[in-house]
Order: structure tokens, then sequence, then C-alpha cells
């Protein structure tokens, strides 16, 4: 009885103090309009505004972009010192709904829709493991997770990639590769997360891929019919600058991924050689996956977490709010430990508040801000496939 106190005090302790945070760090972002506009909202509210405009095709191009930002900031822009918008067509007809509002509530009303899809994620995953299906303490820890805030914040879209994912880890661990790979087409929010997490199905459970090849065809389809074959070039365009990672605020050296750690430990590299490596470290992990999804009898909670980690760490382009999918191997292990009788289990469901609380005192230097996420991402991968590591040997249904 003690001990459940304490985890009950020491859970609405850690909540509270977080939806505290969490409201003080709003109030400053409403308060000060300015500041929002260096969030990423301004080039989701850009895209929305052309769209309504009728310029649906336009939307991608950049000269259209910098007039449409100018007329919102009310000031001019210089040279490439701008966000564009480079998020695939599908999500434009919700842009182009709230746009017709003006910013500050179409901001409120993103917000909202974000943390909407949160909550349904939290269903979701938690739907995916009936031994965690009531568990407030996880649903909360999801809910408020700090990555997930972060995107809120900023006016990002990672809550529609964590969708998607849970949906992709609720199909694959109730065995509905129907639900896996439309949920994974979803997730191409995010297309270099979502092909990396795809390919290995080429060798087990194949019915995943062929879901997501559909699914991924038709939100191409429906992506070409809203902005037409110019619109689409222009999309292509973009992401070339993206992958280019000059101007335009990508601020490569900011994400936490492999590039980003590659640029911040070796400030010196050519960017060329650092993209190359990026990209052959890409290579290198779809090939590890696949030949894991091969020796695997089954696909579990383990290959998931792991699978999920080395997307995070290989995707060419990441930024903080995307790590709003630690949630996976969170949860990933959480129900791991819980299959396989680990004493003192309960606890386990604090994970996800205290990998907030973690991630968010981090954040106040940039030196913890961006190394603890890898820290993170290490040790909830190596308790997923070496829990004797942590807890002992010996643990009933490890192989």
């Amino acid at each position: 009885m003690p001990r459940i106190k304490f985890r009950s005090a020491l859970m609405l302790a850690g909540l509270s103090a977080l939806i505290v945070v969490y409201g003080a760090l709003w109030q400053f972002m409403v308060a000060n309009p300015v500041e929002l506009t260096k969030k990423d909202f301004i080039s989701q509210y850009t895209a929305g505004r052309i769209a309504n405009s009728g310029n649906w095709g336009k939307v991608y191009d950049l000269g259209v972009q910098t007039v449409q930002q100018e007329k919102i900031l009310g000031a001019p822009i210089l040279s490439n010192d701008f966000a564009p918008f480079m998020h695939p067509p599908f999500i434009l007809p919700a842009l182009a709904l709230i746009a017709y509002l003006e910013y500050m509530p179409a901001y409120y009303a993103w917000a909202v829709i974000q943390f909407l899809l949160c909550l349904l994620s939290a269903w979701v995953l938690l739907r995916a493991v009936p031994t965690l299906g009531n568990c407030k303490t996880l649903f909360a820890g999801i809910v408020l997770f700090f990555p997930a805030f972060i995107s809120i914040l900023s006016g990002q879209d990672s809550s529609l990639l964590l969708l998607g994912v849970s949906l992709w880890v609720y199909g694959l661990l109730k065995g509905k590769d129907r639900t896996a790979g439309l949920g994974l087409a979803l997730a191409a929010i995010r297309p270099q997360i979502a092909l990396l997490l795809a390919v290995p199905f080429l060798f087990k459970r194949r019915k995943v891929l062929w879901w997501f090849a559909a699914g991924a065809l038709a939100l191409a389809a429906l992506s070409i019919a809203l902005v037409g074959v110019d619109g689409t070039i222009g999309f292509v365009r973009i992401l070339g600058i993206s992958a280019s990672g000059e101007g335009y605020r990508t601020n490569e050296i900011a994400m936490v991924n492999f590039l980003g750690l590659v640029e911040r430990w070796f400030p010196g590299i050519p960017i060329n050689l650092a993209h190359l490596g990026g990209w052959i470290l890409y290579g290198l992990l779809a090939v590890c996956l696949c030949i894991l999804w091969i020796r695997s009898e089954r696909i579990e909670e383990k290959q998931i977490g792991l699978a999920v980690l080395l997307a995070i760490l290989a995707a060419p382009h990441l930024h903080y709010h995307d790590l709003v999918l630690f949630l996976v191997p969170i949860i990933a292990l959480v129900s791991w430990l819980k299959k396989t009788g680990q004493p003192g289990d309960p606890i386990l469901s604090l994970l996800p508040l205290g990998i907030s609380w973690i991630l968010l005192i981090s954040n106040f230097l940039d030196i913890l801000k961006y190394n603890v996420p890898y820290l993170v991402g290490l040790f909830l991968g190596l308790v997923l496939w070496f829990p004797s590591i942590f807890f002992g040997p010996g643990l009933p249904g490890r192989d």
C-alpha cells in the first residue's frame, strides 16, 4: 500500500508539474506573435493561404510562398531566409480550411487538431497491447510526451506521423496487415521514415508492404489531383532543397539524427560528405532491418522498437518534434517487460513521463538538448534487446 501511494503521488506530481511547464511555454508563445512567426506553423499557414486562394498548383512555388509570407509578416523577406512548406500535398485540405482564419486563431485550431491526433495515437498504441489498455498513467504520459508538445507548440504535424506509426504497430501486434500497411502509408508524411520501415516487409508479412504501397499510391494520386503536375514537380524540387541542407532554415546542425550528430561533432566536414555518410548509413540500416526480419520467427515488440529507433537515427531529415516516435519503443519496452514477467513492472508505466522530464530538462543547454536524445534511444534499444544488463540474467520468456 505505501508503495502504491508513493507511485501515485509521484505520477500526479510529475504530470501536474509538466502541465504547469507546458502552460507557461504555451502562454509565452501566444503572448509573443513575433516569436510564433519564427516557428514552423508559418510555413503550414502559408501553404493553406495559397491553396484557399485557388492557387493549389503554386503551393510549392518558392516565389509565391515568399510573397505570401511577406503579406503575413508585413515585412520583406531577405533572400532564402524563410521556412518553405515541404510537406506532402495530401494535408493541404486541412491547412486550407484553417487558413481561412486569421493567423492566431488558425494556430489555435491547428494545435487542437494535433492534440486530438495525439489522443487518438495514445488510444491506438494502448489498444495494441491489451495488458496496457487500461493504464491511465501510460495514456497521460503519451498524450503529454515532451516532443509531442514541442510539435504542437511549433505548429508542426508530427502527431500525424505518430498516428500512422501507431496504426502500423497496432496492425503488426494484432496480426492485421492491412491496418499496418495503411498506417505506414499515413506515416509517409515523413517519407524517409515510412520507406525505411516498409522495406523489411519484402521478406516477411509481405501483405503489409502491399497495403503500404496501395495506401501510398492512393495518397500520391490525391496529392497530384490537388496540386497538379506542376505542383508535384514543385514538391520534388522542395525535397531537393531539403536534401541539400543549405538555406531555407533547414538547420541540419539542430537535427537529432545521424546527420545532425556528424555536423555538430565535425563542424568542418564538407556538407556533401556528411550527406553521403548519412545516405550510406540509411542503406546499411535498411539492409540490417531486412536481415533482422528474415531471421526473426515473429515480428514482435523487440523488432518494432528497434526498427523505429534505427529510423530515427537514419532519417536524413529529422528535427526534435519528430522524437515523438520515441513513444513506440517506449511502449514496446513496457509491453515486452510486462509480457516476460519482469518484477516491479508497474513502475514502468511512469517511463513516458520520466523520459519527458529528461528531455525537458536537457533542453536548457544545447550540449544536452542535442545529445541526450541519442542516449535515450540507446537506453531503450539496449533494454529491449539486452535486458539482462539492467535486470540480471534469467528473466522468463527471454530467448
